[in-house]
């Protein structure tokens, strides 16, 4: 896609980073203080959040989406969150590409073989120039938006799927 417009999203119920990568600005969304809920709340707050990160960040036509690995004690529930996004793009009139991105990706792109969060931190840091501080979520955020960055161009041959919305 020509004149892509990116948005990486790390996302959590506890802190979901948004990375916009045009203007190079994170956000952060927090809608709960704990990670694993019973399964309404979870379904309530992911819809929530994904509202949020669907409707009120940064103009994109490309979101870059984290999937969890589902087979992890919380996976599951993160699982929850990329549905909802799935649904709310499919219901806003979006039009534009959906990029799922598996996590083990942002380790791999970094070259962080021993897998710090720090390592990241630094690395978005680094590669975009940036002197404010940043968490690690937003870090991550940046790197998936950096993948779906060289997806567009053709560069990324790892796994990752797509779906467009016309």
């Amino acid at each position: 896609m020509s004149n892509s417009i990116i948005l990486g999203v790390d996302p959590s119920y506890t802190r979901t980073g948004v990375f916009h990568l045009e203007t190079l600005l994170f956000k952060t969304i927090v809608v709960s203080n704990k990670s694993v809920h019973k399964i309404h709340e979870a379904v309530q707050m992911a819809s929530i959040l994904a509202n949020e990160i669907v409707n009120n960040s940064f103009p994109f036509n490309v979101i870059a989406v984290e999937y969890p690995i589902l087979a992890t004690r919380s996976g599951s529930y993160l699982g929850l969150i990329t549905q909802s996004i799935y649904t709310e793009i499919k219901h806003s009139g979006f039009k534009g590409k959906l990029i799922f991105i598996p996590s083990q990706a942002i380790n791999s792109v970094t070259l962080n073989k021993s897998k710090q969060k720090t390592h990241i931190v630094n690395w978005v840091k680094d590669k975009y120039k940036i002197t404010d501080k940043i968490n690690h979520d937003e870090a991550s955020s940046a790197v998936i938006a950096y993948i779906a960055q060289l997806i567009e161009k053709g560069e990324y041959k790892n796994s990752y799927s797509v779906i467009e919305f016309k």
